[in-house]
């Protein structure tokens, strides 16, 4: 994994999965955004201790971002983004974010922010992209760990 920083943004894998979901359609059938979403917090956080490779991490903090801007709690990145002069696949998902025509009640049930936590507690503690952070720069593995705490507290509120 290529990551230039600590944020769920940061990483080569983060970003594959940020086109992939700008790519698909809006909808609700399979390959759709929302239910790509959500199949990949519940793959995170159905997957058995140390079984959560580093993609599958990367690509589920992503995931339960998005569940979080969904709900209005988004990361700076998808909050404040310029989508105007820009048509490139964070552009495309913040604009889908944001577009007031988009009826997503799903993401306000308590299951799915239980089921985003989950993601996000599996992959904060028992991923190998957890792994990964551990063997860094303990400063670096600090900020990654508080990211990750931070998108927590931002799915509990």
């Amino acid at each position: 994994m290529a990551a230039w920083g600590t944020g769920p943004f940061d990483n080569d894998d983060a970003l594959d999965y940020v086109m992939d979901v700008a790519d698909a359609p809006d909808g609700e059938g399979d390959g759709c955004k929302l239910p790509m979403v959500m199949q990949c917090i519940t793959r995170a956080a159905s997957a058995r201790a140390g079984s959560c490779d580093a993609i599958i991490a990367a690509n589920a903090l992503v995931a339960a971002e998005i569940i979080a801007a969904l709900r209005g709690k988004g990361h700076p990145e998808l909050v404040t983004a310029e989508v105007e002069d820009d048509d490139g696949p964070m552009a495309a998902l913040v604009a889908w974010i944001r577009d007031p025509a988009r009826k997503d009640g799903v993401v306000h049930r308590a299951d799915v922010m239980e089921l985003a936590r989950r993601a996000v507690e599996r992959v904060r503690n028992e991923s190998e992209l957890a792994e990964l952070w551990s063997e860094a720069e303990p400063k670096n593995a600090a900020e990654w760990r508080a990211a990750a705490d931070d998108l927590l507290h931002r799915l509990r509120g």
